[in-house]
């Protein structure tokens, strides 16, 4: 089982800044504010983010 608090999301804001996010804490940001929304699962998130990456992937999200 997979604890959704642990997972992290990148989450691109308006200053072109990456800032890591947990998965629960996305309930803060409302669909009008998504530009793009992509699951990556491949060596350069596995090289980034080790055995999680790995396993898991990472979420990345931009915003407008």
């Amino acid at each position: 089982m997979i604890n959704t608090d642990e997972l992290s999301v990148q989450v691109k804001r308006n200053s072109g800044k990456f800032e890591s996010m947990k998965l629960k804490d996305l309930n803060d940001i409302s669909v009008g504010q998504l530009k793009s929304f992509e699951y990556k699962k491949d060596k350069t998130i596995e090289a980034l983010y080790g055995r999680r990456g790995e396993l898991f992937g990472m979420v990345m999200i931009e915003l407008k």
